[in-house]
């Protein structure tokens, strides 16, 4: 009876390890299954971040125009509207030079004008 009752507190033991080591392959099946649905979750997630992005950034140019695009169009019309105003600034420039050199001729006429009676009352 004792002989019986050592080899069944053994088989136990034996039976208990046993279950303790399915248990622990159970876990780390678990685990492992886990991890990889993290993984796949994040690159499934990484993806659709990029897919958006993409989409994003399609319909930013559709819409809005590329920075670059949008940055060269202001180039465009700075050097343009700066070409314009030193045009119409030298058009002016010459407008102004005539109207001044008008202005000395009547002023010397005017002055001409002026001194000759003086110079005719005079002598």
């Amino acid at each position: 009876m004792f002989k019986n009752d050592s080899q069944s507190i053994q088989q136990l033991l034996v039976a208990e390890k046993k279950a303790e080591e399915k248990v622990n392959q159970a876990r780390k099946r678990k685990n492992l299954r886990l991890k990889q649905a993290k993984e796949e979750a994040h690159a499934e997630i990484l993806c659709l971040k990029n897919e958006k992005e993409t989409e994003f950034k399609d319909h930013e140019a559709k819409f809005l125009g590329s920075k670059e695009t949008t940055e060269l169009k202001i180039e465009r019309d700075t050097e343009r509207n700066l070409s314009e105003l030193y045009e119409k600034s030298q058009q002016i420039f010459v407008v102004i030079k005539s109207l001044l050199r008008f202005h000395n001729y009547q002023q010397s006429c005017l002055e001409d004008r002026i001194t000759i009676p003086i110079y005719l009352s005079t002598s």
